[in-house]
């Protein structure tokens, strides 16, 4: 197991705001990440180095998301190497983190406050991407 991939802002604006307020806060990890084997990796990074058009979108659903995406990938430098599929993400902090750890801007960011709606309109918007400009029969 290895140690979380990111501080969360959010939860660190949390910690900061109770301690602030004279709480006494202790951030323990609540949970473990370990790697996944590299076999079992391959298929996704010869999808995503492959050529330009080989993956049509990426959703981030989260920065945690953005980070392993980069550690499958590797280097950032190799990723940002082929031009980068349409990235969808969800929350500012996702599509952030895209940014930072892969060098790929998010064409669409979801802000919807339930699961629900935010599945929703990152359909919505993934077939308003992919749809415009074209007439369907």
């Amino acid at each position: 197991m290895t140690a979380p991939l990111c501080d969360s802002p959010v939860v660190r604006a949390c910690i900061e705001r109770l301690r602030a307020d004279g709480c006494e806060v202790q951030l323990v990890e609540a949970y473990g990440q370990r790697a996944a084997e590299a076999d079992g990796l391959q298929l996704e990074r010869d999808l995503l180095r492959g050529e330009a058009g080989a993956v049509d979108a990426v959703c981030l659903c989260s920065a945690l998301d953005a980070q392993g995406l980069a550690l499958v990938l590797g280097a950032e430098a190799e990723a940002a190497a082929v031009a980068p599929p349409f990235v969808a993400a969800v929350a500012d902090e996702a599509a952030e983190e895209a940014a930072r750890a892969l060098g790929w801007r998010a064409g669409l960011v979801v802000k919807a406050g339930s699961p629900e709606g935010e599945a929703g309109a990152l359909v919505e918007g993934l077939e308003a991407h992919f749809g415009a400009g074209k007439l369907l029969w």
